[in-house]
């Protein structure tokens, strides 16, 4: 029964209650222990494909290269607008000769503390989904981390369609946590609605041309009509108080790109590690910063291709809940990493149709540099506690497999 909520008539979503999140006292601490993230279960199979859906193309059209156009930029004192291109990496040659330490850039350093920043003010509660579960009238209508599962799965499906940057796919992420962390009651019925008003209102922020309404409806398969999409996009933006630019993963992946000198591979891979991530609920316990960092680790473990020191240890310092001792930089990253490890390895093996073999048949193409087609570790090497572990290390930096 569960399956088939998306196809079901919804109503207009109604904010009734509205209230700011309720966040548990140790919240934004990490102190939610070292439980891996929640698997995909291979019961759940993904959404209907927009391939049947009826109605115009659009009017985004498709971008193979996956580029973005869109200025990040965040209303903080000291952060300064910052244009970038997406992580779906352009090609070059293996063997590339790099240079043994990049030199630091102090401006990107500073825009990723002030994303930090403000990130820690706009995250979303980590335990929304009781207060939906308890506010929720039918237990055949409450909210579970398997449906939220879904709801993301389709939007990858969808951004797919209308050639959406990974941008506009991530801030929809983050929208719905948001507004989700912000409100009660929300019904597994109008969950398509609000995934779709979220994706929505994020490609108008960061698209040149967004998809038309009537061509979101159509891919809803007439779940909803397209007066209750504007009405859900309303609800939302109120809901949020008009403030859509929040820091995603991806968004940190694109500081520490620049920062840490990524070759494409490993920026490929990265992502596809969070895109997985980005599909568990259990996820919301770390920042999306720590997300991005763990995903960077871990992604250059598996390629071998080694991070520089110094701005490594810089990148580190700035994470929330990271120690100003060196030999305690990275704990709050290591059950994080083997976490996404354990997400990779499900992922790989994922029957086909399910949520995580739709990122994983997304990140197998060339602009993303086949990152899926990479075999995950059977388990963390022994050399991962070089860079896990800095205990030992000198005044140069941690001890990491690194560029001198």
């Amino acid at each position: 029964m569960l399956g088939l909520f998306f196809c079901l008539k919804v109503p207009a979503v109604q904010v009734d209650g509205l209230r700011g999140p309720d966040l548990p006292q140790d919240f934004g601490t990490d102190k939610h222990g070292s439980d891996a993230l929640e698997l995909a279960s291979p019961s759940f199979t993904s959404l209907p494909s927009s391939s049947g859906a009826t109605g115009p193309p659009g009017v985004l059209a498709s971008s193979s290269e996956g580029s973005s156009l869109t200025a990040l930029s965040w209303a903080y004192d000291d952060l300064a607008t910052m244009r970038e291109s997406s992580i779906s990496p352009e090609s070059r040659l293996l063997g590339f000769a790099l240079p043994d330490e990049p030199a630091l850039d102090p401006e990107t350093l500073a825009q990723l503390r002030a994303a930090i920043r403000l990130e820690a003010e706009l995250r979303p509660d980590c335990a929304y989904l009781q207060r939906h579960q308890l506010a929720s009238v039918s237990p055949a209508l409450q909210l579970s981390s398997s449906m939220r599962r879904m709801g993301l799965g389709w939007l990858v499906e969808v951004s797919m369609d209308q050639g959406l940057t990974q941008e506009t796919l991530a801030l929809a992420a983050a929208l719905l946590d948001r507004f989700m962390s912000r409100s009660r009651g929300v019904r597994t019925t109008q969950l398509q609605l609000l995934c779709c008003a979220c994706l929505l209102v994020a490609a108008k922020h960061e698209e040149e041309l967004h998809p038309a309404v009537s061509e979101l409806t159509s891919l809803s398969a007439g779940s909803f009509a397209e007066e209750e999409l504007r009405a859900a996009e309303l609800a939302v933006l109120e809901t949020l108080d008009f403030r859509i630019n929040s820091p995603s993963s991806y968004t940190f992946l694109l500081l520490l790109a620049r920062l840490l000198d990524l070759g494409p591979r490993v920026r490929a891979l990265a992502c596809y590690l969070t895109e997985l991530a980005m599909l568990e609920y259990a996820a919301l316990r770390y920042a999306p910063s720590q997300v991005a960092m763990a995903a960077v680790l871990l992604a250059s473990l598996r390629l071998g291709e080694p991070l520089p020191r110094r701005a490594l240890h810089a990148c580190l310092a700035a994470l929330p809940g990271a120690s100003a001792e060196r030999d305690e930089a990275c704990a709050p990253l290591q059950p994080l990493v083997s976490a996404l490890l354990a997400l990779h390895q499900a992922a790989h093996a994922a029957p086909d149709g399910s949520e995580a073999a739709v990122v994983r048949d997304k990140f197998r193409a060339y602009e993303w540099q086949g990152a899926a087609t990479v075999r995950p570790f059977a388990r963390l090497p022994a050399c991962a506690a070089t860079v896990l572990d800095e205990r030992g290390a000198g005044a140069g930096g941690p001890r990491v497999p690194g560029r001198a």
